[in-house]
C-alpha cells in the first residue's frame, strides 16, 4: 500500500502505488523461499535497490493482511540494534498464493490476485 503523504496526483501518483505494489510482491517472494527474517535480512536478499523504510512497510502492510507474522523472537539487525523475526502465517497457501482467511485490506487483492472463496 503507497501512503500519499507528499500529496502526489495523477501519474506520480499511480506510478508510486504501483511501485508499491511491486515492492510488497518481492518481500513476500523473499519470505515464501526464506519462511522466516528481520527487515534487514529481507532488504539484503531482495537486492532491489529498496529502503529499508520500503521493506519495513511492506512487511508491516503484509502483516495486516495475514500473508506475514511478527514472531517473539529478536535479531541483531544492520545498524546493531534488535530487530523482530517475521514468519510466514501459518495459514498462507503457497499452492494458490493467497492466505486461507480473506486479506483484511482491499490494498493486497491486486497484489496477489486475491479473488476470495466465494
Amino acid at each position: 500500500m503507497y501512503y500519499n503523504t507528499t500529496s502526489e496526483t495523477g501519474d506520480e501518483l499511480k506510478e508510486s502505488r504501483k511501485k508499491s505494489i511491486s515492492q510488497s510482491d518481492k518481500v513476500l517472494d523473499f519470505f515464501k523461499t526464506h519462511k522466516r527474517a528481520t527487515p534487514s535480512e529481507v532488504l539484503v536478499g531482495c537486492d532491489s535497490g529498496m529502503l529499508l523504510t520500503s521493506v519495513r512497510r511492506c512487511i508491516s502492510d503484509l502483516t495486516k493482511d495475514n500473508f506475514l507474522e511478527k514472531t517473539d523472537e529478536k535479531k541483531k539487525g544492520m545498524y546493531g540494534k534488535s530487530e523482530f523475526i517475521w514468519q510466514i502465517h501459518p495459514l498462507f497457501n503457497f499452492v494458490s498464493n493467497k492466505p486461507k482467511i480473506r486479506p483484511k485490506r482491499q490494498s493486497m487483492i491486486s497484489c496477489i490476485g486475491y479473488r476470495g472463496e466465494d
